[in-house]
């Protein structure tokens, strides 16, 4: 409620009062106030008349101020659009912000893709890296740097397996043999060491070969090994050993060689039989260098007892012959024997037997070179 001036009198009167009590004019409802200076006026006036301003309707008064409010309120009720390229430029921020984040998606997954590659090509590498290793401690190693590889359950049983062949070998190194190498192949015949086992065989069984020094023992070293290590050695060793066997028919000779010079030469003193038996280059007979025959029939003289009759020698049944360079380089033949001397006198019991041991150097053609009795 508000005091108002009454447009017929001009007295104070409430805006509420229904009449005013000055000149008794309706007032609640009849009044309406000046938009030009606010003075209260009858709503039918057509000017005010404090400042005398023309006064419109009140039909088009309300219509004036419902349409000034209208835009207002749609100012108040509605937000406001913002332009297109407002909204073209947040619409391309917004997706640059999308295409940074997927681009970083993609980078951070290509990285960490590319990362699990190269991670799963190293520990292929380290696993066919194994396969010819022989030293536990690498395997050690592969479990520690890739504990949940999909090869550690077979990493780990060959380990420990490595780690008792690795026992075993050291016990055949301690002492080779043929047996040991054999039975370590035998429990073991997948190991990296097979080569070796190989190998060390190959040498032993060659070993044996030049000991026996017959072409038997060649032939067998290469029907056991024929792509060994001492193949081309092998085949050398049997040429030579071809070129110095000694043949029945050579043992006959030189048996025969020497029992003549012996029984014909030597025992009769005979200086031409002997002379018959020696090498024209012969280097010591029984420590007298290059003897002549008389000096080897006088050696003989001076062994026979006074009362001696005769002399007779016998060579024994065994009779060691191989082939052996002489001084000149050519091939001669050496032998070793057994020879028994004795004596024949006038008394017969009281005829001697000696036991000796012989030596004799004779060249390709069974002359004597040297000759020693021991």
């Amino acid at each position: 409620m508000s005091m108002i001036k009454c447009p017929e009198c001009g007295g104070r009167v409430s805006s509420l009062a229904g009449t005013c009590p000055h000149c008794g004019i309706a007032i609640r409802g009849m009044v309406r106030q000046c938009p030009h200076c606010g003075t209260y006026c009858i709503k039918t006036a057509e000017r005010c008349p404090e400042c005398e301003q023309e006064l419109l309707p009140e039909e088009a008064v309300a219509e004036t101020e419902k349409e000034e409010s209208q835009p207002a309120l749609r100012q108040q009720t509605e937000k406001p659009r913002p332009s297109n390229k407002k909204k073209r430029k947040s619409l391309r921020g917004i997706l640059c912000l999308i295409a940074v984040f997927l681009l970083a998606a993609i980078g951070g997954g290509g990285y960490v893709y590319l990362q699990d590659q190269k991670e799963k090509k190293h520990e292929a590498e380290r696993y066919m890296q194994l396969e010819s290793l022989t030293n536990p401690e690498f395997y050690q190693q592969f479990l520690l740097d890739f504990p949940e590889s999909i090869h550690a359950p077979e990493v780990r049983s060959r380990m420990e397996a490595l780690i008792q062949e690795n026992a075993d070998w050291q016990a055949v190194c301690q002492g080779i043999s043929r047996k040991s190498v054999e039975t370590f192949l035998q429990k073991y015949p997948q190991s990296q060491r097979r080569y070796a086992c190989e190998n060390i065989l190959d040498s032993l069984d060659w070993d044996v070969a030049l000991k026996a020094e017959t072409l038997e023992a060649i032939d067998t070293y290469l029907a056991q090994h024929p792509e060994g290590q001492y193949v081309s050695e092998a085949a050398t060793t049997k040429n030579q050993l071809a070129m110095t066997k000694i043949t029945p028919e050579d043992r006959s000779l030189i048996r025969g060689a020497l029992e003549n010079f012996l029984s014909a030469g030597l025992a009769k003193q005979d200086t031409m039989v002997i002379r018959e038996c020696l090498s024209p280059d012969i280097e010591t007979f029984c420590g007298t260098a290059h003897p002549t025959p008389k000096q080897i029939a006088d050696w003989c003289t001076r062994r026979k007892a006074k009362d001696a009759i005769g002399v007779h020698y016998l060579t024994g049944e065994e009779m060691n012959v191989h082939r052996q360079t002489l001084s000149d380089s050519t091939l001669g033949y050496a032998v070793e024997f057994t020879l028994d001397e004795t004596q024949a006198r006038k008394d017969a019991s009281s005829n001697g037997t000696h036991h000796y041991r012989a030596t004799a150097l004779l060249d390709a053609d069974r002359k004597i070179v040297q000759f020693n009795i021991h």
